[in-house]
């Protein structure tokens, strides 16, 4: 069986289950065929083992208020645009405990693929909390916006707490 899937859907998980009848013999067996996929676009978020790409989560644990942490994510922009696309960070929430940085932008492939750094901090000193994402505590968000057409924002949901 191949599928082919139309363009314009959107980004993220598809779970679809394709129904059908197969013709064995002189019966017709119904089947069920599961399809999973990742429907990504020009723009991806890469991370190390912390990050769920499926969801867009970065899961950070318990932080010590002491030290703090910093993860980088890297944003995948492919195309073919004749100069690296922006991003701008227009909300980090709880903003007392996450601070974010996008850094410059890294070509590849002659410019057909760019890296562009994203930092993410715990802030060191930051009071306590607890955003891990249970009843006692939403998860962080990281709001992006870029000038790459058609992108729209981009979220990143992070999952942390701070001791």
């Amino acid at each position: 069986v191949q599928v082919q899937v139309k363009s314009g859907l959107p980004l993220g998980i598809l779970n679809q289950t394709l129904r059908l009848t197969a013709q064995l013999a002189d019966k017709q067996v119904p089947t069920e065929v599961p399809i999973r996929a990742n429907v990504t676009g020009d723009i991806l978020f890469l991370g190390g083992k912390n990050f769920d790409r499926e969801r867009n989560l970065l899961r950070l644990g318990i932080v010590s208020r002491d030290e703090g942490s910093s993860t980088v994510l890297r944003i995948r922009v492919k195309g073919n645009q004749q100069a690296p696309a922006q991003f701008t960070v227009t909300e980090v929430t709880p903003a007392e405990g996450l601070e974010v940085s996008v850094g410059e932008a890294t070509p590849l492939n002659d410019g057909a693929v760019y890296l562009i750094p994203l930092t993410i901090n715990v802030k060191a000193g930051a009071p306590v909390m607890n955003h891990l994402g249970s009843d006692q505590g939403k998860m962080g968000i990281i709001k992006l916006q870029t000038n790459y057409p058609n992108a729209g924002e981009l979220r990143i949901y992070v999952s942390f707490a701070i001791q």
